[in-house]
């Protein structure tokens, strides 16, 4: 589940998390957008939750929302769009305001 809140964010997110040759966050020009690396039946699925936009990004919940719906992921109880493998390790990016917290929960399935 990656930060998402604004249009870019989650390209930037996933540039600043090493998940891109590009730490600058140019996905599109990696090919892997449009190559479905992040997509459910991708090596890498991010946000099938639908990301924060999906969800409205409900302030004060959001890295909460984040890890519990990681934590569902591992568990095999999550009700949304399923990875095409089941998951072994799950992370949470979480940002909340401008400079104020900044937190990375990476969980592990049982």
């Amino acid at each position: 589940e990656i930060h998402d809140a604004c249009a870019g964010a989650q390209l930037q997110a996933l540039g600043a998390l090493g998940l891109s040759d590009d730490p600058a966050g140019d996905l599109a020009q990696d090919n892997l957008l449009s190559g479905g690396r992040f997509s459910p039946g991708g090596d890498l699925p991010v946000n099938l939750s639908g990301g924060l936009i999906g969800q409205g990004a409900p302030r004060g919940a959001i890295g909460v929302g984040q890890t519990a719906i990681c934590a569902l992921l591992l568990e095999g109880v999550w009700g949304g769009a399923q990875p095409a493998r089941p998951a072994r390790y799950a992370l949470a990016d979480t940002h909340s305001g401008v400079a104020t917290i900044s937190a990375v929960t990476i969980l592990r399935a049982p």
